[in-house]
């Protein structure tokens, strides 16, 4: 290839765009980050020749000086031909695109050939175009067809005429007519004591063999033209009214320009399923991508009808779409139809050998952010983790699909209060998300912001305040001011307000939240039973006991409507509802909601800090009640585990510490205090 040039080309099977970044093979499409396609064209333009560490390097890292492992080889090359070798599939083993030469760097040996200049996706508006460029691989596989055309003349001779002979020229058979093949390459052929009318048959049937062929090639050239140019009309149509030159005013958001395309695929689409159907996957994909399930849902089952509709469907294709379903079905909370669907295509891929494989990981990752969604934290984390390694199988250590895995991993183990590993897990996929995605990635936005939740467990206050001001700032570039993202952000720092000690700032910024989920309805609901748990708990701060505790009340309803029974946000919710019945002295009341909520804790194995806490507030509630025989031993030993428990968090020992103090008197402190030690 041209050192200049930076035009599509192949590379083997992958179609190669280095202006988009992408790679692509049939329905398969690869986004690689601006390294990787600097040192793919690096390696292009040397086919077959070894480039060191340091040319990689140097491609690879800019002006940036290169790091060094202890070997000698240059890391930021490694970790970008690694990346490489995950987006095209390769195997550094059995190398069918990069080979290592030890010691000395790394070629390319895959194959490369220039897009054809009149390539289809340039000429879709030309049938005679599309037929040239088909037409250009006739000849050339006519002569890699001919041996075999004539073999099958051949045989059909023999079946309509009698036997005859093919042999090579100067061989004899007694008794039977011969054709001699000769040179076949250069298109001679002898014919030898055979009729007039076997070779009239033969050369007409060869003739009709060739036509044939031509026909097919030419109709299907011409199909995939008229597709062309319907895809190519109904882009334009959906896209004309964002233009500011014929309509000026508010330009279009990405979510109005999905719903338009969405409502013209019937009437522009209408005669081509196949390309209907991949529109509506590549709209409802995008629908996911901005949280709204609810949209999605629809498009994706239409496009899993048509599919089935028109058969032959390749098993990867219809799993990558069963699991882009069970996403959205996941986001609007309906946990069950998701599990059905994501089982439903990791048995697909099962049954046509698709395991291990990048979709199969992907899929059973799914499955392990759905047990934890649910509240099943210690089977959601095995099966994440069993995913994570079969990604890193199949797709490298430092794939951007890795770097997803891992920050679901991390969301896990904080779930559990495993902060030690959460922290690791996430800055691995961050690390990667750095070296290979954009800034403005949604899923490096994601990684983010579970940043900044780590650093609010761990009461890191001003860093996560920090981090999550940056995240919200490009969620709101990426995604307008409304939607599930935007409220994730918004809660989390509020929180962060609420430790800092900016309470009214902290009230605003979660109303904010909750408003921006105003729009998204039922599919949103359990989004805001999380953020008006949050609130509840700030309200309480300020005295405001009887407004949370309507919040409580309501969130709980959702819980109970669509969590397990013994989820931690449900426990949770009635702990702080009994608190809230204290302060407002309604004690019986908040006896029986933190008796339930300590039996759940009980069944689900939540951290024992979390079960001192409430047993140091049903305490209260019995010493208000006059059972005194029943609260003492509640309120020492909570005080105690509290105290001597590292993640328990502050406000939690001082409430517990005030209570005995209070209710019990500062001797039964000290007492408490030694028993500790």
């Amino acid at each position: 290839m041209d050192s200049s040039t930076t035009s599509r080309f192949w590379l083997h099977e992958w179609r190669v765009d280095p202006t988009l970044g992408r790679i692509t093979r049939g329905q398969e499409s690869v986004q690689l980050a601006s390294q990787q396609v600097q040192v793919l064209l690096l390696l292009s333009r040397n086919p077959k020749l070894t480039l060191s560490h340091r040319e990689i390097e140097a491609t690879a890292c800019g002006d940036l000086t290169p790091t060094v492992s202890a070997t000698g080889a240059g890391d930021a090359a490694q970790r970008c031909i690694s990346q490489l070798r995950a987006a095209l599939r390769d195997d550094a083993r059995q190398p069918r695109f990069i080979q290592t030469v030890p010691r000395r760097g790394y070629r390319l040996i895959a194959p490369i050939r220039n897009e054809c200049t009149t390539d289809l996706d340039r000429h879709a508006d030309s049938p005679k175009a599309a037929d040239d460029a088909r037409a250009r691989g006739f000849w050339p596989t006519c002569q890699r067809a001919s041996h075999a055309c004539l073999r099958a003349v051949s045989r059909v001779g023999q079946a309509a005429f009698g036997p005859f002979a093919v042999s090579r020229p100067g061989s004899s058979s007694a008794g039977l007519p011969r054709i001699g093949l000769g040179r076949i390459g250069l298109g001679r052929i002898e014919l030898a004591r055979v009729g007039l009318a076997r070779t009239c048959a033969s050369a007409v049937l060869l003739l009709t063999l060739g036509t044939l062929w031509w026909g097919t090639e030419r109709e299907q050239a011409a199909s995939d033209s008229a597709n062309a140019v319907q895809l190519s009309q109904f882009m334009e149509n959906v896209f004309a009214s964002s233009d500011a030159q014929t309509t000026p005013g508010q330009p279009d958001t990405a979510q109005v320009l999905l719903g338009r395309a969405l409502r013209r695929l019937d009437a522009d689409l209408k005669d081509q399923p196949r390309v209907r159907m991949q529109m509506l996957e590549t709209i409802a994909r995008a629908y996911v991508h901005q949280h709204q399930g609810a949209a999605a849902v629809p498009a994706l089952e239409e496009a899993l009808r048509i599919r089935r509709d028109l058969g032959n469907a390749p098993p990867p294709e219809t799993a990558a779409t069963l699991t882009t379903l069970g996403e959205a079905l996941q986001s609007m909370n309906r946990f069950q139809e998701a599990r059905h669907t994501y089982r439903e295509a990791l048995d697909i891929l099962r049954v046509t050998h698709y395991e291990p494989s990048r979709d199969f990981a992907a899929t059973f990752g799914r499955l392990g952010t759905l047990d934890v969604a649910q509240g099943r934290f210690t089977q959601g984390l095995a099966t994440l983790d069993a995913s994570l390694l079969q990604m890193r199988e199949t797709q490298g250590l430092y794939h951007t699909d890795t770097a997803g895995v891992l920050v679901d991993i991390s969301h896990a183990c904080q779930c559990m209060g495993n902060l030690t590993r959460a922290d690791q897990a996430l800055q691995e996929a961050q690390r990667i998300y750095r070296s290979s995605t954009a800034q403005m990635s949604p899923d490096r936005l994601t990684a983010d912001n579970a940043a900044g939740q780590i650093l609010l467990a761990q009461q890191r206050f001003d860093e996560a305040s920090l981090v999550l001001e940056r995240t919200l700032a490009a969620r709101r570039q990426l995604y307008g001011l409304r939607g599930v993202a935007i409220a994730e952000t918004l809660n989390l720092l509020a929180s962060v307000r609420n430790g800092q000690g900016r309470l009214e700032e902290a009230e605003e910024l979660k109303l904010a939240a909750i408003d921006a989920l105003g729009e998204l309805g039922d599919s949103a609901k359990l989004q805001r039973a999380t953020v008006q748990l949050s609130l509840a708990t700030l309200l309480m701060r300020t005295q405001q006991f009887a407004r949370s505790e309507a919040l409580l009340r309501e969130s709980i309803d959702i819980y109970t409507a669509t969590l397990p029974a013994d989820h931690l946000s449900r426990i949770s919710a009635e702990h702080y509802l009994g608190e809230a019945l204290l302060e407002q002295k309604k004690y019986r009341e908040a006896e029986s909601t933190l008796q339930t909520a300590l039996e759940r804790m009980r069944r689900a194995a939540v951290p024992q800090w979390r079960i001192a806490r409430s047993q140091s507030t049903l305490g209260e509630a019995l010493y208000r009640q006059g059972k005194i025989d029943l609260a003492k031993p509640l309120l020492l030993q909570s005080h105690a585990q509290l105290a001597a428990d590292p993640l328990a968090k502050q406000i939690a020992r001082d409430k517990a510490q005030q209570r005995v103090t209070t209710l019990l008197g500062k001797q039964m402190l000290w007492a408490s205090t030694v028993h500790q030690r």
